[in-house]
């Protein structure tokens, strides 16, 4: 369930591998496609694994995001549907003090990659 529809979901097994977790809504529209698997690439080259310095690379545009609203996150916006999520565990616990504080970010890995629906 989430945010009062419910949500199917299927784990389509790719090229290499690859593990893509595949969500749609109760009314069968797509919701979003991630992965977790270390040999996935998503555009521009940037897959899981890759550094946060070649995500922002890849992205200029994009921004950092962190915190602790609704469960710990740290998230790259690329400023499209797709996004890069790093484990937060790697994060400077000051992240995630309230109210949020800046830190010095490590150069982090990218551990899922999420593609929401238009």
């Amino acid at each position: 369930m989430g945010e009062g529809e419910r949500e199917t979901f299927y784990i389509i097994t790719g090229v290499q591998g690859v593990e893509v977790k595949v969500v749609f809504y109760d009314n069968g529209k797509l919701y979003l496609a991630q992965t977790e698997s270390s040999n996935a690439v998503g555009p521009r080259g940037v897959g899981v694994g890759s550094s946060l310095s070649q995500v922002k690379a890849a992205w200029p545009n994009g921004k950092l995001l962190y915190g602790s609203e609704d469960g710990r996150f740290v998230t790259f916006d690329t400023g499209t549907n797709l996004l890069y999520n790093f484990d937060e565990s790697d994060m400077p616990p000051a992240a995630f003090d309230h109210p949020p504080r800046e830190v010095t970010v490590p150069d982090l890995r990218v551990k899922r990659i999420r593609v929401f629906a238009p």
